[in-house]
C-alpha cells in the first residue's frame, strides 16, 4: 500500500471517531439537559395540580359543613328548642312532624335522651342507646 492511502485511511478513521464522541457527548448532553428540565416541569406541575386539588376540596368540605351547620341550627333554634315546654316525647313528635326539613346529606337524625337512654330518630322509632352505640 502507499503511505498516501495509509494517512488517508488513518484520517477518516480518526475524524470518525471524533465526530462519534462529539456526537456521543451531544446527545448525552441533550439527555441530560432534557431529564432535568422535564423533571423540574413534571414537579411544578405536581405542585399547581396537588395546590388546585386542595383547594377545590377544601372549598367542597367548606360548603358541606357551612349546610351541615345550617341544618344543626334549624334544629337547635326550632321553636321547640327554644321554648319551656321541651321534653322527649315533644321532641320525638316533632322530629317526625318535621321529618322533611332533613337534607338529604343526613340519612337520618336522632334525639338521646340521657337520663333513659333512649333514641328518638325522625322516622317514628326509637332504641335503647348502650355505650353510646345505636
Amino acid at each position: 500500500m502507499n503511505i498516501t492511502k495509509i494517512k488517508t485511511n488513518r484520517l477518516s478513521v480518526r475524524i470518525g471517531l471524533t465526530l462519534g464522541i462529539e456526537i456521543v457527548l451531544l446527545l448525552s448532553a441533550l439527555v441530560i439537559f432534557i431529564t432535568n428540565h422535564t423533571r423540574k416541569a413534571l414537579r411544578e406541575e405536581f405542585i399547581d395540580s396537588a395546590v388546585a386539588l386542595t383547594k377545590s376540596s377544601a372549598l367542597i368540605l367548606n360548603q358541606r359543613n357551612s349546610r351541615a351547620m345550617q341544618q344543626l341550627r334549624l334544629y337547635t333554634i326550632s321553636d321547640l328548642a327554644l321554648s319551656d315546654d321541651f321534653n322527649t316525647e315533644n321532641c320525638a313528635e316533632w322530629l317526625v312532624n318535621h321529618r322533611k326539613l332533613r337534607y338529604q346529606d343526613f340519612t337520618s337524625l336522632y334525639y338521646v335522651d340521657i337520663a333513659t337512654g333512649e333514641a328518638y330518630n325522625d322516622e317514628g322509632g326509637g332504641e335503647c342507646v348502650e355505650h353510646g352505640i345505636f
